[in-house]
């Protein structure tokens, strides 16, 4: 494992978008829409989660459908946490994202679900599913993928792809905590 990047495998939905060259107000607006809830910290936003729970019908709960997603900067790019698997995966959603610049997403729920995206200028330049590299992808390979080991869980390398194509270094999940993390509630 490896001890920088570690942290991947606790989570077992994550969501994790870099957004270049733009700020956390356009990035908000194009990736959660109106309906997000800002929210003064990560607590706060838990704790609206938590309140969509219906105990008498758990079927329908609505906390299966809600998410926190935090956002910072850093160097340049807008970096978004979504506690949540699979939430920009809409093909609209990711060259909306990309407009005038660029974005990369890697994305990951139980069992097989994971999606790698990078899209620049509106074009989705490639998507795959890390576990099943050559089942379906969109886009050829590119260079940065082949200095990675794969053959790891799929989290550390994908998490290693988003690092060498922002040049950001090693993303830790103690952004989504800093003091100057946007937060919100999202209903998806």
């Amino acid at each position: 494992m490896d001890g920088a990047r570690g942290w991947a495998d606790e989570f077992e939905w994550l969501t994790v978008g870099l957004v270049r060259n733009r700020q956390p107000e356009w990035v908000a607006a194009v990736a959660l829409g109106p309906t997000a809830i800002e929210f003064p910290d990560r607590g706060a936003a838990e704790a609206w989660i938590v309140a969509g729970v219906d105990p008498a019908n758990l079927g329908q709960a609505d906390q299966f459908s809600r998410t926190c997603v935090s956002m910072v900067t850093v160097s340049g790019w807008t970096v978004l946490w979504a506690d949540w698997g699979l939430v920009w995966t809409d093909e609209q959603v990711v060259r909306n994202l990309s407009q005038g610049g660029e974005f990369l997403c890697h994305s990951w729920g139980t069992g097989s679900l994971d999606l790698l995206e990078v899209a620049r200028d509106r074009e989705i330049v490639r998507s795959f599913d890390p576990w099943f590299r050559d089942d379906d992808p969109v886009g050829a390979p590119l260079p940065e993928e082949s200095a990675i080991d794969w053959s790891q869980d799929t989290h550390i390398p994908g998490m290693l792809l988003l690092e060498q194509l922002s040049a950001l270094g090693p993303l830790d999940v103690s952004l989504r905590d800093r003091p100057d993390a946007r937060v919100f509630g999202y209903t998806f």
